[in-house]
């Protein structure tokens, strides 16, 4: 893959790594190279020898004044005069190389166990810099471990180098005793080498630590918030900081596992499904797709492991025998470990039945209060059902969102009227007009509106309740979707038909083409180097990536006419079904299916 440009300075470094590994460091190292800034080419040897010249100065002897200026003195002595009196003039600033060693640059690593898991990642970030910067330098990389003051490693060859800082590590943390080793040690560097220390912030307080140049990383203890924080201070420069939003866990685990490692050629899994889809889904995670299969039945295809080459087949669950017939599924859900199903009892009323345990809410009846449940038109859709509370609240709560927007908490207290079977929780009304729904770590997260407001707003919910405004009116449809690096984005499209994508970065204002359907919202830097909206094109078989300025890109064309699309909320893969019944799975990280399914 061809890296894209603002990351040529390392596309050496980053091609040792596979295409979407190379991506998420190149961002890395985009972000870290200024603030650690070039290593000083200019710190030359004033006692070396004269290596032709090297820039301009306003000192030096006359011999090496400019041309330009010795022109002065003939057509404007005055002027010439008055520019030696003030020290205007220009020389030539003659070039020196130092007679002794060559330059050296060196990354200490702090391999303690509070820089164990992501800060490693920023390591990573930081060694890649690193050796570039000392690459552009003509300098020598050398690399060690803070912890150990016995070994000092010459960076010849990266990915080696790369896997055993990786296997590097030790339960203690850096001692003060360990950074006087090493600069006891390194005591006979030259004034123009450079020595960084790269660990845990608790190195910055050592006073042993004075005179290194420092990278401290950091983990946010924020439970819905997944980045490090670096903070860069040169021997001589200012305190610089900066947050790295950390990527997806996947991408994480193959970062800290093996980097290097580059995943096997993609398969097609080719399948009958032995009926006709009436919805899907895909799950809070990202890692499962629910669907309806004959009005009756439940398919979950387990999707996490599309890097491999493994077959995706669905599991089928049947309807449950509750009374004298079966009660047909018509919404399913994952809350954390457990595997969910609700049935339709009355229009008001659901049965809520477990397929797999795993979390702490009754199985049984949920009434509302009098409102009505909008059921799939002729009940052949596909309701989701999510989880509301963060795994340490102390009661468990899930939500069902109906055909007609409305969004109803599944409360574990509730009345029993008599005459029906025994109701274990109350279906609560808690927004309607909900236009999208995402599970993002510990928090519950919709787009609604509430309490009889006709205006759309942003509900984020785990131990309290969060309320934003979007755009301060109504709108007509929203997305939520990945981001590069665990980011997430947002896109809502007001009543006057104009979209807006929100991410960590700000608003863009995105118009698609008149007769397209925008179906999803994205950020994937091979794409575009912004967020930018999925659009279904009129022909019904054409998938464009649409961002900025009217710029675009086609991502997929099929033989058949697109029915219904639906994207992964944390993994790079959709789902789309065509008028024929087909259902494909498509990565795209490998622009490529990886199932067809058809009826």
């Amino acid at each position: 893959m061809k890296l894209p440009v603002h990351l040529a300075p390392w596309a050496e470094q980053l091609r040792l790594f596979p295409d979407e590994l190379s991506l998420t460091l190149g961002e890395y190292a985009r972000r870290v190279a200024p603030l650690i800034g070039p290593l000083n080419a200019a710190a030359d040897d004033p006692d070396g020898e004269p290596n032709g010249y090297d820039g301009v100065a306003r000192r030096g002897i006359y011999e090496r004044l400019l041309l330009s200026e010795f022109a002065l003195a003939d057509e404007f002595p005055e002027e010439f005069i008055r520019r030696a009196v003030m020290g205007e003039h220009l020389f030539l600033h003659p070039a020196r190389v130092s007679t002794g060693t060559k330059r050296v640059s060196i990354a200490l690593f702090d391999t303690g166990a509070m820089q164990l898991g992501a800060p490693r990642i920023a390591h990573l970030a930081a060694f890649i810099v690193l050796a570039r910067r000392a690459e552009a330098a003509g300098a020598a990389f050398l690399w060690g471990a803070l912890q150990d003051a016995r070994q000092l490693v010459l960076s010849d060859d990266t990915e080696a180098s790369l896997k055993i800082l990786l296997e590097s590590r030790t339960a203690r943390e850096v001692r003060a005793e360990d950074l006087e080793a090493w600069r006891e040690k390194l005591a006979g560097l030259d004034r123009t080498d450079d020595v960084w220390l790269v660990g845990d912030d608790a190195v910055f307080a050592l006073d042993a630590a004075r005179g290194f140049s420092r990278i401290g990383v950091g983990e946010s203890v924020e439970l819905d918030k997944r980045e490090l924080y670096l903070r860069v201070k040169g021997v001589s420069g200012a305190l610089r900081r900066t947050t790295l939003a950390l990527p997806a866990p996947e991408i994480c685990t193959r970062l800290l596992r093996d980097p290097f490692e580059r995943p096997p050629q993609i398969t097609t899994t080719h399948a009958r499904l032995g009926g006709a889809l009436n919805g899907f889904f895909f799950d809070g995670t990202g890692s499962k797709l629910f669907a309806r299969i004959d009005g009756r039945g439940l398919l979950m295809f387990s999707v996490q492991n599309v890097k491999g080459p493994d077959a995706i087949h669905p599991v089928a669950y049947n309807a449950l025998p509750h009374t004298s017939e079966p009660r047909d599924f018509i919404a399913v859900g994952r809350l954390r470990k457990a595997l969910v199903a609700a049935s339709r009892f009355d229009e008001r009323t659901l049965r809520l039945d477990y397929l797999k345990s795993g979390f702490n809410l009754k199985k049984g009846l949920y009434r509302t209060r009098g409102e009505k449940i909008a059921f799939p038109e002729n009940e052949s859709g596909l309701l989701q059902i999510y989880n509301v509370r963060p795994d340490n609240f102390y009661y468990d709560e899930a939500a069902i969102l109906d055909a007609a927007g409305n969004l109803f908490l599944l409360n574990p207290f509730g009345q029993n009227p008599a005459g029906l079977e025994p109701v274990v929780g109350t279906l609560m009304p808690i927004a309607t007009d909900v236009l999208a729904v995402v599970q993002s770590m510990n928090r519950f997260v919709y787009i609604g509106c509430e309490d009889g407001h006709d205006y759309h707003r942003l509900i984020a919910a785990s131990g309290r309740v969060e309320r934003l405004p979007l755009a301060g009116k109504k709108l007509k449809r929203a997305f939520f979707g990945r981001g590069e690096m665990g980011r997430k984005s947002i896109a809502f499209e007001d009543e006057a038909g104009s979209w807006t994508v929100s991410d960590e970065d700000g608003n863009l204002r995105i118009m698609p083409r008149p007769r397209g359907a925008v179906v999803g919202v994205y950020e994937d830097r091979r794409f575009a180097p912004v967020a930018g909206l999925f659009e279904l094109m009129d022909d019904r078989r054409t998938l464009e990536f649409c961002w900025q300025h009217g710029r675009r890109r086609e991502i997929l064309k099929t033989d058949a006419e697109i029915a219904r699309i639906e994207f992964s909320p944390r993994s790079p893969v959709f789902a789309y079904q065509t008028v024929d019944g087909e259902l494909v799975l498509y990565s795209l990280t490998h622009r490529a299916a990886i199932g067809r399914y058809s009826k």
